[in-house]
């Protein structure tokens, strides 16, 4: 069972990593650490679950065709949800900057 995570093992740490930062920046940008820390949150339980269900399946001797559809079924469920991770770490990126940037109007202009 665990050999089937030993691949995700640098994706899992990456989102422990990615949660211990949000946890960190909570009090100093509390929005996009929420938003952050949700989406590695999922990416973990992505990168756990889905796995385990298919070792699960495969294990308990699934005949061929309904492992093909449930193989289907939790890929389009895994890319719905890999989707989502990715949309709150994109609005984790942008949450809170025109609040900081209408807060500091005295400050030089920042070359983008």
């Amino acid at each position: 069972m665990f050999t089937i995570l030993m691949p995700q093992v640098p994706v899992l740490l990456v989102c422990l990593a990615g949660m211990l930062v949000a946890l960190l920046r909570w009090r100093s940008t509390p929005t996009p650490a929420a938003l952050c820390f949700a989406a590695f949150t999922l990416g973990l339980g992505l990168n756990v679950v889905f796995p385990s269900i298919q070792v699960w399946l495969t294990m308990r001797g699934t005949p061929p065709d309904q492992m093909g559809r449930a193989f289907m079924v939790l890929g389009v469920l895994r890319g719905l949800l890999a989707a989502v991770m990715l949309a709150l770490l994109l609005v984790a990126v942008f949450a809170g900057r025109a609040t900081q940037l209408a807060a500091a109007p005295n400050d030089p202009p920042r070359l983008r």
